[in-house]
């Protein structure tokens, strides 16, 4: 299987996944009262990660083993860095609105 066609599946399963973690977690926190903090923030950003994946798959991209945080971030590409800082911000959001 090519490797763009794998992280197209892998972000469907995230988009799949963070769509029904962060609904449950809204079920939860309306109906029962309770929520997870770290939950309600990590699982929006796996959704907002999992669309990006979806759309636009990074391809192959190789990343240096060794070396310092620094490096290997060097490597990632710019759009992949914004998306990572919105899905970021998309969890903390999340986080804001359900804790209301």
């Amino acid at each position: 299987m090519d490797i763009r066609k794998k992280q197209r599946f892998y972000g469907l399963l995230l988009v799949i996944l963070g769509a029904a973690v962060t609904g449950w977690m809204w079920y939860a926190a309306l109906n029962e009262g309770y929520y997870y903090p770290k939950t309600s923030m990590l699982f929006p950003a796996f959704f907002v990660l999992g669309i990006a994946l979806s759309l636009y798959p990074p391809g192959n991209t190789e990343v240096p083993e060794e070396g310092t945080i620094l490096m290997r971030l060097k490597h990632i590409p710019k759009t992949w860095l914004l998306v990572i800082v919105i899905s970021l911000i998309a969890g903390g959001l999340n986080l804001f609105l359900i804790s209301r």
